[in-house]
């Protein structure tokens, strides 16, 4: 991770870099150093579509981390609207099942502890 807060140290202009800073914080549950990465990027004049949507998935994932579920729609709504071929179509699954499903381990465990339940013995 040092590396990359270096790389977006050095070249805070590098939107691609930020926004995978911003997830690998969100990672480490820094949603608010991962939320500030990316203030203002959006307003952006123009934006490549792999930007776009490792921006608005980015932000999304904050917002979701945050509890905001309308701007996480929103977000998406406004990515779905930019798809434009099966490779755009192919990201915006993969981002779209990765917000529905943040924390597949998290589910698994809570799963796992509620077959187990709360009186049983642990080794």
């Amino acid at each position: 991770m040092q590396l990359l807060q270096d790389l977006v140290a050095d070249h805070p202009d590098y939107l691609l870099g930020r926004c995978n800073l911003a997830q690998m914080l969100l990672e480490q549950d820094a949603i608010d150093d991962a939320h500030a990465l990316l203030v203002g990027l959006i307003e952006r004049e123009q934006l490549h579509i792999q930007e776009a949507f490792a921006l608005y998935g980015a932000l999304a994932r904050v917002h979701q981390a945050k509890g905001e579920t309308d701007a996480v729609q929103t977000l998406l709504s406004h990515l779905q609207s930019m798809v434009e071929d099966e490779d755009d179509e192919r990201r915006f699954r993969q981002l779209k099942r990765a917000i529905d499903r943040p924390n597949l381990l998290q589910e698994f465990s809570e799963h796992l502890a509620s077959l187990v339940g709360p009186g049983a013995k642990r080794p």
